[in-house]
C-alpha cells in the first residue's frame, strides 16, 4: 500500500475591488499603475457608457479612435494583459450614472452580448478597442431604472463564456437599498459571481440604516460574493463617505458572513493609498483562527524493520470570542534526534518545511491586528532506516487569532521540496505490506 502525504498551504484572501477610468480623484494615473502599486484584486474599468450603439469614455486615459469614432485603447489593452499576469481581475463596466444606454427587448440584448464578445471577450471583431486584449468579464452599473433585456444580456454572455477555456465573470453594482431598481430583475434570474454594493448616497450608507443583513439573505443558497461598497473619499461621493476606522469596524462585524466577499471602492483615483492599505490590513486581519498540522513519525528497530506508527491529521481549532487578555499562541516544534553522526549524515537528504506564527494584540475595541512571521526548521528522515530508534515529526501550524475569520478560501496544495528519497521509503513500506 502506497501512503502519499499532500500537506495542503490554506490562503484566506477577502478581496479589494476598484473602478478605475473616471478620474473621481482630479489625477487620475494609468491601469498599469494602479495594478503594480496598489492592493486593488479586481479593477473595474468603467465606462462602456453608451450601448447598443457602443461608446468608451475613460477620461484621460485614452484619446484615439477607430474611423468611426469608437476609441481605440492600445496602451489600455496593454496594461489589462500586464495586470493580469499579475494575478489581477479586470471587468468592463457598462452603464454609470450619466451614460445613454438601455434595450427594447430581450432580442436586441442577446445581439448586443454577441458584439461585447466578439469586441471585448474572446470572440473576433475588426474594431477591438483593446486590440488582442481579453477583459475577465462584465459589470452591470445600471442606474437608470430601466430594467430590460438584461437578465437576457448576462445569460447569452454567459452562453459565450461557456465556449472558453478562460474563466469569465459577471457582477452588478446596485445600490444598497434593495431590490435594486435597475439591476434587481438581473440579480433574481441570473447567477452572478459579485455585488459591488453601493453603500453611499443612499439612506442605507454605513453610517446610516446599514442594511447589509438584507443583502446577505438575498445571497443565501447563491454563490455570489458580497462586497461592501465605499467611496474613496469625500469628493467622489454626494453623501455616505466613511473614514477608515468606520471601515474597518463594519468589516469586523461583516467578516463571518459567508456572502462577504471584500470590499469595493469607489475609485481608485480618489483614495488615498494609506486609506486603501488600511482596507487591505483589516481584510487580512480577518483570516480565520485556526490550526491545521500534519504530523507523522516512522521508527525502526535494530533489526531494521520499518513500522509507520503514525499518521495524523488535526483539524482546525475553533476559536472564542476575544478578550481582553493576552491571546494565546499555539505552537509545535520539532524534536531534534540525539545522534549528532546522523543530523550531520541526513542533512544531505532533509526536507524544509515552513511554521506559520502569528501573534495577535488587542486594542482597546474588539480588534486585534495579526502579525505573521515565517521560520525554517529541518527535519531529518533517512536516519530513521538505520537508527536505533528515530522519530520525525513534520508540523505546519498557522496560529489562533481571536474570533477574526476571513472568507474566501483559496486552497492551494503544494508540497514542501520532495526528494527522491521519498519514493525509496514509501516504496519500501509498500514492499513490506505485501510481504
Amino acid at each position: 500500500m502506497l501512503f502519499i502525504l499532500f500537506i495542503l498551504r490554506f490562503t484566506f484572501a477577502s478581496n479589494i475591488a476598484a473602478y478605475w477610468g473616471q478620474n473621481a480623484g482630479g489625477n487620475q494615473q494609468s491601469l498599469g499603475d494602479y495594478c503594480s502599486s496598489s492592493p486593488a484584486d479586481i479593477i473595474i474599468l468603467s465606462f462602456l457608457n453608451n450601448f447598443p450603439s457602443i461608446s468608451l469614455n475613460f477620461a484621460n486615459q485614452c484619446s484615439q479612435t477607430f474611423g468611426d469614432g469608437l476609441l481605440h485603447c492600445s496602451q489600455i489593452g496593454q496594461d489589462i494583459k500586464s495586470c493580469q499576469n499579475k494575478g489581477k481581475i479586470i471587468l468592463l463596466s457598462l452603464g454609470g450614472a450619466t451614460g445613454n444606454y438601455g434595450f427594447s427587448s430581450d432580442s436586441d440584448a442577446k445581439t448586443f452580448a454577441t458584439t461585447l464578445w466578439n469586441k471585448f471577450g474572446g470572440g473576433q471583431d475588426n474594431e477591438r478597442p483593446f486590440d488582442d486584449a481579453e477583459v475577465d468579464g462584465f459589470d452591470f452599473d445600471i442606474e437608470n431604472k430601466d430594467q430590460t433585456g438584461y437578465p437576457a444580456l448576462a445569460k447569452q454572455l454567459q452562453a459565450y463564456f461557456a465556449t472558453s477555456s478562460k474563466k469569465f465573470y459577471l457582477s452588478a453594482a446596485p445600490q444598497c437599498p434593495y431590490p435594486d431598481e435597475s439591476v434587481g430583475d438581473l440579480m433574481s434570474q441570473v447567477d452572478l459571481d459579485f455585488a459591488f454594493i453601493q453603500f453611499y448616497n443612499n439612506y442605507c450608507s454605513i453610517d446610516k440604516q446599514f442594511n447589509w443583513d438584507t443583502w446577505s439573505e438575498y445571497a443565501q443558497g447563491k454563490s455570489i460574493k458580497l462586497y461592501l461598497g465605499i467611496a474613496g473619499s469625500s469628493s467622489s461621493a454626494g453623501s455616505g463617505y466613511v473614514d477608515l476606522s468606520t471601515v474597518q469596524n463594519t468589516i469586523s462585524t461583516i467578516k463571518n458572513d459567508a456572502s462577504f466577499g471584500g470590499v469595493s471602492i469607489w475609485d481608485i483615483s480618489s483614495v488615498p493609498q494609506q486609506f486603501i492599505n488600511g482596507i487591505s490590513e483589516a481584510l487580512e486581519g480577518s483570516s480565520p483562527a485556526s490550526t491545521i498540522s500534519a504530523t507523522y513519525a516512522y521508527s525502526t528497530s535494530a533489526a531494521n524493520t520499518l513500522v509507520t506508527s503514525a499518521l495524523s491529521i488535526i483539524t482546525p481549532a475553533t476559536t472564542s470570542a476575544p478578550t481582553t487578555s493576552a491571546p494565546t499562541t499555539n505552537t509545535q516544534s520539532t524534536p531534534a534526534s540525539t545522534n549528532a553522526f546522523w543530523n550531520w549524515f541526513n542533512g544531505f537528504f532533509s526536507k524544509s518545511t515552513q511554521s506559520s506564527q502569528a501573534t495577535a494584540t488587542a486594542t482597546p475595541t474588539p480588534t486585534f491586528v495579526a502579525t505573521t512571521s515565517q521560520t525554517v526548521s529541518t527535519t531529518n528522515w533517512l536516519g530513521g532506516l538505520f537508527a536505533p530508534e528515530v522519530t520525525t515529526y513534520v508540523t505546519i501550524t498557522t496560529t489562533v487569532a481571536p474570533s477574526i475569520i476571513k472568507r474566501d478560501v483559496v486552497v492551494d496544495s503544494e508540497a514542501t521540496n520532495f526528494h527522491p528519497g521519498y519514493l525509496t521509503i514509501v516504496t519500501f513500506v509498500s514492499i513490506l505490506f505485501l510481504i
